[in-house]
């Protein structure tokens, strides 16, 4: 497991995510995000099944560039402006 960041450098802190659930269709956003802000995990994908007790978020290690990245990219290109 990496500990820094492969496009930004720098060291992958601990952050949280939310927990996204249900089937991911693809839209050629996992190229960008691979190219751009690979180590953003904004976002745990947990699949179809679920349950108002299952969490809505979780731990995981994050590069704050990568976060920045990705947030100036879905601001700029998604259709409601972020």
């Amino acid at each position: 497991m990496s500990t820094r960041c492969e496009v930004h450098g720098q060291a992958l802190v601990p952050g949280e995510a939310e927990v996204v659930y249900g089937i991911w269709t693809g839209d050629g956003f996992e190229e960008t995000r691979r190219r751009l802000f690979p180590q953003a995990h904004s976002h745990i994908a947990c699949g179809c099944f679920y349950s108002a007790e299952f969490p809505r978020t979780g731990a995981v290690l994050m590069c704050p560039a990568c976060r920045e990245a990705e947030a100036d990219w879905m601001s700029f290109f998604s259709p409601a402006g972020g």
